[in-house]
């Protein structure tokens, strides 16, 4: 993986954010330098733009740049903006090697990069461009740790100020990466087979034919079968195009802005996922069959539920107000769903705050206890 930056000033600010772990002095944080003397960096509109960051680590110490395994609880070193009209994503992103549930970046000193990170850049809302310089703040959160004692400090949350301009016009295409997704022919059609079926809606909110994070989204996720099988059948799915009038029953900062509503129309959750494999786990929770409705004096159907064996007994069912274990003879017991991947959804007890790992397919799940993960039932989906 690597990454890239734009530059010009660097204000480094170290947020400490609420950790387990020990604080850490300014001496002991990463640092992120643009590659090059790069100049303003110019940006088309609904267009995007390169930019290439060095990460600088102490010796003996090292960063996380992705995890092997979701049960992970390292934070990977992330780019993001909350600038209205503006996008960040990792293109590429330095080589790691495998540390337990993680791939690590080591320390080379600060005199030696110890890797390289080319972000891509996206202006999101196709604005006239003016050509004047414009200061784009880009966070960076990261985690060290101490590679000798393992000892990890709090994460710690950057910020790089980049400039950029936007110049030029935009580029309209006339060949998009279609998938077969089965789209509402609208919104009122969209809400009216939702409640037919109730199921929830996915909106996509795009702008393909000019804005290249539209294009970058349909390529590498919706054009792909495994998306559109589950987008056709556990969804109502709604493109809603920048031309169309149904633009104004949505607030979205930019495009693409992916959203999921339920069957009244009501936006439940904002979705991010940028590849195929991220998108599946994002959209998993809201994923409904037709005619999954809440009965009379019975419980609701569950979109997912998992029967267990061993030490840990019972069900865990996800429902539409959250997950619950169900186990004969005791109230259902709350989970928070944490995160999830392809191969776990990891829940939190929210009395106990202890942590489950519940296999998706079926196999062994884990307790963490005593800073590990444990394997102490076994786990099976129930369709």
């Amino acid at each position: 993986m690597k990454l890239r930056l734009f530059t010009l000033l660097v204000v480094v600010t170290v947020a400490q954010l609420g950790s387990p772990l020990h604080s850490q002095p300014d001496a002991r944080t990463p640092r992120f330098q643009p590659a090059g003397n790069p100049g303003p960096l110019s940006v088309i509109p609904g267009g995007s733009a390169e930019f290439q960051l060095n990460v600088f680590i102490p010796e003996n110490n090292h960063i996380y740049v992705g995890h092997v395994d979701i049960r992970s609880f390292n934070i990977v070193t992330e780019f993001s903006t909350e600038e209205a009209g503006w996008a960040v994503e990792v293109k590429e992103g330095p080589d790691g090697v495998v540390k337990d549930l993680d791939y690590i970046l080591a320390g080379r000193g600060m005199n030696a990069a110890a890797g390289r990170y080319t972000l891509q850049i996206f202006e999101t809302l196709g604005r006239s461009a003016n050509n004047s310089v414009q200061a784009l703040s880009i966070k960076i959160r990261t985690q060290m740790c101490n590679s000798r004692t393992n000892v990890c400090y709090r994460p710690a949350e950057l910020t790089q100020t980049i400039p950029v301009r936007l110049s030029g016009a935009r580029r309209e295409i006339s060949h998009r990466s279609l998938g077969r997704i089965e789209w509402a022919n609208g919104y009122d059609a969209a809400l009216a087979k939702a409640r037919q079926t109730g199921q929830n809606i996915f909106v996509l909110i795009t702008a393909p034919s000019w804005c290249g994070y539209c294009q970058m989204l349909e390529r590498d996720v919706m054009s792909k079968d495994a998306v559109a099988t589950v987008l056709n059948n556990k969804f109502v799915s709604l493109q809603v195009l920048d031309s169309s009038p149904d633009l104004r029953r949505f607030d979205f900062d930019g495009y693409p802005t992916m959203l999921v509503a339920n069957a009244s129309g009501e936006v439940i959750n904002e979705i991010n996922g940028r590849s195929e494999s991220r998108f599946l786990a994002a959209v998993r929770p809201y994923e409904q069959n037709p005619g999954s409705t809440t009965t009379n004096n019975t419980e609701e159907t569950a979109s997912e539920r998992f029967e267990c064996t061993g030490t840990v007994t019972g069900r865990f069912e996800h429902r539409s107000d959250g997950w619950v274990q169900v186990v004969a003879g005791q109230a259902p017991q709350p989970y928070t769903e944490n995160r999830r991947d392809q191969n776990f959804v990891v829940l939190q007890n929210s009395s106990t705050r202890v942590f489950y790992a519940l296999p998706l397919r079926s196999g062994p799940g884990y307790v963490y206890e005593n800073g590990g993960w444990q394997s102490r039932f076994q786990a099976r989906p129930i369709e």
